[in-house]
């Protein structure tokens, strides 16, 4: 196991406890500002990873209202239109893949 999936189960391992990262760390005899430092270095690849989501198409909408309440969201170079009656778990993930892009 090189050092980097070591420090990967060190990490999995104090999110299972539950416990504060300081008082895990001296239970365990590891030096806290290694601990942070694997913990950030981790959390940064992880975000550089682009991951996606795929999507379900949706037909347009027909609707007898000629303004539907919706709102226009920006995220980057991406315009997202949502109507009232979104799925929030479905806003939530795509504004999360948005970010990581």
């Amino acid at each position: 196991m090189d050092n980097k999936e070591n420090w990967q189960n060190i990490i999995k391992a104090w999110q299972k406890s539950g416990e504060k990262q300081i008082e895990w760390c001296k239970q365990k005899g590891i030096n806290i500002s290694t601990f942070k430092y694997w913990k950030y270095r981790l959390k940064k690849e992880t975000a550089n990873d682009i991951q996606f989501q795929e999507l379900e198409a949706i037909k347009p909408r027909k609707t007898t209202n000629p303004s539907p309440k919706s709102i226009l969201i920006e995220i980057a170079d991406a315009k997202i239109e949502v109507y009232d009656d979104i799925n929030p778990h479905l806003l939530r993930t795509i504004i999360q893949v948005l970010k990581s892009c």
